[in-house]
């Protein structure tokens, strides 16, 4: 017998940032110093941030802020703009 059970969740952007939150080494080094997790990845896309790359903070809604590449940030950004949601 097979049992195949797919959970699926659809999270809302509500806010994103242009500017870049800050490099994902800086990021990285200070969570682990204070022996906290480290989110490594694009919560959309999956993307393994690599140490001298830019990570974006965005807002969904329901849940914490997590971080996303930027490709992802920038189409947060224009889905934002197109519904008039971004200043």
């Amino acid at each position: 017998m097979k049992v195949v059970k797919i959970n699926k969740k659809e999270y809302e952007v509500i806010n994103a940032v242009e500017n870049p939150f800050t490099k994902f080494g800086k990021f990285r080094a200070t969570r682990e110093r204070h022996g906290l997790k480290v989110q490594r990845c694009c919560f959309n896309c999956g993307h393994k941030f690599k140490d001298d790359e830019d990570i974006y903070l965005a807002m969904f809604k329901g849940t914490l802020n997590h971080f996303l590449c930027k490709s992802c940030n920038n189409m947060a950004l224009a889905d934002l703009k197109k519904g008039g949601r971004h200043e």
